[in-house]
């Protein structure tokens, strides 16, 4: 999409007003690289999608997911063998916990 259009739109603005509802840096990465679109089956998808946060919103009062940090190098430093710090292995340790409060969470 063209960018004056955006710019009318006041697109950013709205990214910007996602980032409240935005708990962690993977939601926040998604949300800088979210563009418009045009394609029928990706509107249709991403429609269904905001319907089943907007229901679970209303429904559950949201997902329990806390303010989480990336673990990706920790987990390819691990990859090649290194070693973590207490911190590291700390932040390892709330994303499973995390992963599995969700797993709960989608199960009942």
């Amino acid at each position: 999409m063209n960018k004056k259009v955006l710019k009318t739109l006041e697109y950013d603005k709205v990214k910007q007003n996602l980032y409240a509802f935005t708990t962690t840096s993977m939601g926040k990465r998604l949300i800088d690289k979210l563009e418009p679109s045009s394609d029928y089956d990706e509107i249709a998808n991403s429609l269904s999608q905001t319907k089943d946060g907007a229901d679970i919103l209303r429904i559950k009062g949201g997902i329990p997911v806390p303010n989480l940090i990336s673990i990706k190098s920790f987990l390819k430093r691990l990859d090649i063998g290194g070693t973590l710090n207490s911190k590291e292995l700390a932040a390892i340790g709330r994303v499973l916990r995390a992963t599995n409060e969700v797993n709960r969470f989608f199960k009942d």
